[in-house]
């Protein structure tokens, strides 16, 4: 609950605030509670990356997702 808070705080900021069109998250798509919390916000996936990551030996694929202003509703 804390880090949809969070999220949700940091994208009403950037899209109304700082009046971003776009905001674009990065993450592993293994991390079902991330990608829970961004599709919640209604972020959509635009992108799958095989072999993306190089972190401790390993590579990883990445995930991007993506919200769009112009889409909103508010």
């Amino acid at each position: 609950m804390l880090a949809f808070e969070a999220v949700n705080a940091i994208v009403d900021i950037g899209l109304n605030s700082l009046n971003l069109q776009t905001i674009k998250a990065k993450v592993c798509p293994l991390n079902r509670g991330a990608i829970a919390i961004l599709e919640k916000l209604g972020f959509v996936k635009e992108a799958h990356f095989k072999n993306r990551v190089y972190f401790n030996n390993v590579f990883s694929d990445m995930a991007v997702y993506t919200r769009h202003k112009l889409y909103d509703s508010s």
